[in-house]
């Protein structure tokens, strides 16, 4: 199992970024990109630096369409040096090797129809991969964090993710492997309250799945993605609300096209009938 993966993001705003041509070195701030906030004739900037021995604190900054900074946030993660850009990833950064690499992601999402914020996500480690991922707005011309969320990896296995939809509120997920049972998937909407000007998590009730098959327990379940790992490896082992099935299953959150993933197991593995679900949460098997 490899996560899920990050097939639904816009990339028209990478031309924004702006990269970094100056080193960080003790005393002196690496400044890593510059990315238009949409809404606010401003710009969200990243910085990394100054340096304290191996470790570099990295900041993110609202500066005002006046060149003003309005704001700055400390990350919550330091990073082992000079941060350099990720090709194969749009938006990240990354510093450190094996257990001490830390990775950064920017990404614009619409917090709703007339407010925009900026998700930042910290990843590091390296066989048990830990995550932060906060979101940053500007609220009343200062930046604020609206909200945020760890996941600390143990040998079991967790992810997280966040998929923004060009229509609708952020979605945070999070999955829990299970080496017997069926995995664990909990998804919630971070709905803006603009009485409280702050992004409240509200659990999802009805989510969209592509089910490749389903199987009377989760051992039966993990022996036939198995059997077809290329063409399932990021499928997850899932209860049925009710009980009494596994499938394996896709959240359609994380495809740009439900339709597209059909046509492309059914091509890979013809034996297979995949089919679109919506469904409760699903629930653990026992």
């Amino acid at each position: 199992m490899t996560g899920i993966p990050r097939t639904g993001r816009a990339a028209a705003w990478l031309a924004l970024l702006v990269p970094a041509l100056v080193a960080a070195a003790p005393g002196r701030v690496q400044q890593v990109a510059s990315v238009d906030a949409p809404g606010t004739g401003g710009r969200y900037e990243l910085s990394v630096g100054p340096c304290a021995a191996t470790q570099c604190t990295a900041r993110i900054a609202w500066r005002d369409s006046e060149g003003r900074v309005q704001g700055t946030a400390r990350l919550p993660w330091s990073v082992p040096g000079p941060v350099k850009r990720v090709p194969s990833q749009p938006g990240t950064w990354e510093a450190g090797e094996e257990e001490q690499h830390v990775s950064i992601r920017l990404t614009p999402i619409a917090i709703d129809a007339d407010t925009r914020g900026m998700l930042v996500e910290q990843h590091g480690g390296f066989e048990h991969v830990s995550s932060n991922h906060a979101i940053y707005g500007v609220v009343g011309g200062h930046l604020r964090r609206l909200w945020a969320h760890d996941a600390l990896h143990g040998p079991v296995g967790t992810y997280q993710e966040m998929f923004t939809p060009t229509s609708g509120p952020p979605h945070h997920l999070v999955f829990h492997v299970s080496p017997e049972d069926a995995d664990t998937l909990e998804v919630h909407q971070l709905r803006w309250n603009r009485q409280h000007d702050a992004l409240r998590p509200i659990p999802a009730q009805r989510l969209r799945f592509v089910v490749a098959a389903s199987h009377p327990d989760a051992t039966q379940a993990r022996a036939a993605r198995q059997a077809v790992e290329p063409c399932l490896q990021s499928y997850m082992v899932l209860a049925t609300p009710k009980g009494g099935e596994v499938m394996l299953a896709l959240p359609s959150l994380a495809l740009t096209s439900t339709q597209a993933e059909l046509r492309r197991v059914k091509r890979c593995a013809p034996e297979l009938a995949p089919k679109i679900v919506a469904l409760d949460q699903p629930k653990t098997a026992r």
